[in-house]
C-alpha cells in the first residue's frame, strides 16, 4: 500500500510541476501502485490540506518518523508466530484512515481497469472502507 513518503512525494511533485502555471488543476498529479491485489492511485483533492499536512514535517528526519509511524500501523497486522500478514482490505482501511483530512484521495481500479472506485474511511463504519464508483461522485 502507499506510504507517508508517497503522500509527501505527491505534494512535492505537484509543487515542482505546477508551481508557476496559472489555472493548473492540482488533482492531475497522480501516483499509481500496481500490486497482486489490484491497481491503486492517489491524487490531491485539497491542495491547502496536503500542503498543511506536509508542512508539519519540514525535515527529512521528521518525514522518516512519519513514515515509520504509518508502517507501525501496517505492521500491526503481522503475526510473527504464524508469519501471516493482514489482507489488502486491512491496508486499504489503514491508509484511508491515515489520509482522511490530509487532502489526498485513494482509488482502486476495477480488475479489468474499466473503472475506478474512491476508497474512503467512514467514521460511521470504521471497520470497512467506503467505496464510491467514480462516475457516481
Amino acid at each position: 500500500m502507499f506510504s507517508a513518503m508517497d503522500a509527501f512525494a505527491l505534494n512535492k511533485h505537484n509543487t515542482a510541476f505546477n508551481h508557476d502555471i496559472v489555472g493548473t488543476d492540482e488533482s492531475l498529479s497522480v501516483y499509481i501502485l500496481v500490486v497482486a491485489t489490484g491497481t491503486y492511485a492517489i491524487k490531491i483533492n485539497d491542495l491547502d490540506a496536503i500542503q498543511t499536512y506536509h508542512a508539519q514535517f519540514p525535515t527529512k528526519g521528521k518525514e522518516k518518523k512519519e513514515y515509520k509511524r504509518l508502517n507501525r500501523i501496517y505492521n500491526s497486522h503481522y503475526n510473527p508466530a504464524s508469519g501471516t500478514t493482514g489482507d489488502f482490505d486491512d491496508y486499504e482501511l489503514d491508509f484511508a484512515n491515515y489520509i482522511q483530512s490530509k487532502g489526498i484521495s485513494l482509488y482502486k481500479a476495477e480488475n479489468d481497469l474499466s473503472g475506478w472506485k474512491r476508497l474512503e474511511f467512514d467514521a460511521d463504519n470504521p471497520t470497512e472502507v467506503k467505496k464510491t464508483t467514480c462516475n457516481e461522485n
